[in-house]
């Protein structure tokens, strides 16, 4: 699924109004949905839910301002729906995960420092506990093996210690970060621990990075992935996710991790 300007075939203009494309896998062609979101995402935050359906939160909308809207594309019949409650804080280009019967979004533009959950039972949405400052863009949230989650890094334009946050379902504890990353990717990995990979890691003028760490979520400690792999701890190309072309990591099967796509080449 689709939302917000993509590549060819896909018709940019369309979707920034709020058209919603589907990729057809088994025969690779791109069709425009029976019916449009009810409302513009630009840069929303978007999930799959457990029962097959996605949600997108948020974003900005056809004039540029954040967004406190959610909606719901039911893939069983096409169809799209936009939940009654707004969230408690509008905000752009934020980011969620899927919790038990919850979606938890954390951060965005113009949302500070806010977290918010949504009840899929009532389709309501609550305000949780807010992160510890700076206020959070151009970040990455996983949900830990544990049920935790972890949110990690900062617009590396801006200045200051750049954050690093786990909440346990009621509070955030504070990590120690030892790379400066934004607009990067993350993977959990199948023994727990998670890959924080590429992205922009220095402040002010863009730096396209190829480096890795890797999150321990028993110990609360990173370590560079090139003190465990050698020469072969660096991706081929740097890679950095902006605006509308953004990088993905995927993780496979076979426990390997995919990294496509992407802005940038060291």
């Amino acid at each position: 699924v689709a939302w917000g300007a993509t590549s060819a075939p896909v018709d940019s203009t369309v979707q920034a109004a709020g058209a919603l494309t589907l990729l057809m896998g088994r025969v690779g062609e791109f069709v425009l949905a029976p019916q449009s979101l009810p409302s513009v995402h630009r840069n929303g935050a978007a999930v799959q839910l457990d029962d097959g359906r996605v949600a997108v939160a948020c974003g900005a909308d056809a004039a540029g301002a954040a967004s406190s809207v959610t909606d719901v594309f039911d893939p069983g019949n096409g169809g799209t729906a936009q939940l009654n409650a707004s969230v408690p804080t509008a905000r752009g280009e934020t980011r969620s995960v899927v919790l038990p019967g919850a979606l938890f979004l954390v951060g965005g533009a113009g949302g500070g420092t806010a977290a918010s959950l949504l009840d899929r039972g009532t389709g309501t949405w609550s305000a949780a506990a807010a992160l510890p400052a700076p206020s959070r863009t151009k970040h990455v949230v996983v949900r830990l093996a544990n049920g935790d989650v972890l949110t990690h890094g900062n617009n590396a334009a801006t200045a200051g210690v750049m954050p690093g946050n786990v909440w346990n379902g009621t509070s955030w504890q504070a990590l120690v970060v030892p790379v400066k990353r934004s607009h990067h990717n993350a993977a959990l990995l199948g023994d727990g621990t998670v890959l924080l990979v590429g992205g922009q890691t220095t402040s002010g003028a863009l730096a396209v990075s190829s480096t890795a760490e890797i999150y321990d979520p028993v110990v609360g400690t990173f370590t560079k992935v090139s003190d465990l792999s050698g020469d072969k701890g660096k991706m081929m190309n740097g890679r950095v996710a902006v605006k509308a072309v953004k990088s993905t990591a995927v993780k496979l099967q076979d426990g390997r991790v995919l990294i496509c796509g992407g802005y940038g080449v060291e």
